[in-house]
């Protein structure tokens, strides 16, 4: 599971995936508090980072592929055409999927610091 500060940056300005959360147990989550953060699961598990205050869902793998609703032909040809098309760098699974979900459910794209307005080619 990502738990890198640019994921859950990521995941925590996400406002149309935040929407979407529903509790299940399993679920990773950060919450901000000041100068630090935590990545939990159900089991509390802590890992600190510096952060800022809020509180995010950090959706898995498997949650973002279900949001985007393709088959498993399309989860393995689109995210590979995906990845060539848009050049993306992705540090993790989830970062890939969660700029999947942004792209194809909500136009938008990460330019590094926040989900910006797809460009169309």
């Amino acid at each position: 599971m990502d738990t890198s500060p640019e994921y859950v940056w990521m995941c925590a300005t996400a406002q149309e995936i935040q929407g979407r959360w529903a509790y299940q147990r399993g679920d990773w989550w950060a919450f901000y508090d000041g100068e630090w953060m935590a990545c939990c699961d159900t089991a509390d598990n802590f890992i600190g980072f510096e952060g800022a205050n809020g509180e995010a869902w950090l959706p898995r793998q498997d949650q973002l592929q279900e949001m985007v609703g393709w088959g498993v032909d399309a989860l393995v040809h689109d995210a590979a055409r995906l990845l060539r098309e848009e050049e993306w760098q992705c540090a993790s699974m989830e970062e890939l999927w969660l700029r999947i979900v942004m792209h194809e459910k909500h136009n938008k794209d990460w330019n590094g610091e926040a989900w910006v307005c797809a460009e169309k080619t």
